[in-house]
């Protein structure tokens, strides 16, 4: 892709894991770096439109931002530009032992996923992969490329996301099947990415599609890392 003047390449890129490409640049204008995400060939268009529909709406501390939409010579959709997380993603911190810390990641999280809710979105990808820190240390909710609105448009053929983190509303019995979700999907794998983040790994339970529930191992009450009884 033929990037604007105003965006220069750093030549630090990221892959999407066969879905997505992405570099980052240099705003010319603004003299900051951002990040410009397109899609890998053969990917649907769909999924950079849902990332600018949901960026787009919502405004929070604890979200990526969404910056600019480069189109092509034709005017066809070909990349977003958004904010840019020099940080790690969460597993970077994974296991967590200090039950403080613990609790100002899970809160930053749960503001994030609120946010998002109250736009009317469910992200749908909730995980630790999906969030990093930015230059102050503060940790973002990005990758929207499968949230959907939480309306007639949240549903979907067969069972798609990330074992773990799948609620089991969202496990289909056939691949055919359509699931309808909505917003406490996200609340599920919200408890479950706080899990990670206290045990280091999920629990074998849960990792099945669709999960073993109960699982006595997913209780917060039986971790190492001992909260405020308020909390579990």
């Amino acid at each position: 892709m033929d990037l604007p003047e105003r965006y220069e390449e750093t030549g630090d890129e990221f892959s999407g894991g066969g879905m997505s490409n992405a570099i980052v640049c240099t705003d010319r204008h603004l003299d900051r770096l951002v990040l410009v995400k397109s899609l890998d060939f053969g990917v649907d268009e769909k999924r950079l439109l849902d990332e600018i529909a949901a960026l787009s709406s919502i405004r929070s501390k604890h979200v990526v931002q969404i910056y600019d939409v480069l189109r092509d010579k034709d005017g066809k959709l070909a990349a977003i530009v958004e904010e840019y997380l020099p940080g790690a993603d969460l597993n970077s911190k994974i296991p967590i032992s200090d039950p403080e810390e613990v609790m100002r990641i899970g809160y930053a999280i749960a503001c994030g996923i609120t946010d998002i809710h109250e736009r009317g979105r469910v992200h749908r990808d909730i995980k630790p992969n999906n969030m990093k820190f930015d230059g102050e240390n503060c940790l973002k909710i990005f990758d929207f490329g499968l949230s959907r609105s939480d309306d007639m448009e949240a549903k979907t053929v067969g069972t798609v996301g990330t074992k773990g983190y799948l609620a089991p509303e969202l496990c289909a019995d056939d691949e055919d099947d359509t699931i309808e979700f909505s917003q406490p999907i996200d609340v599920y794998a919200y408890g479950a990415t706080m899990l990670k983040a206290v045990r280091g790994n999920l629990p074998p339970d849960l990792r099945k599609v669709p999960p073993e529930l109960p699982c006595a191992d997913a209780n917060f009450q039986h971790q190492k890392v001992v909260l405020p009884p308020r909390l579990p």
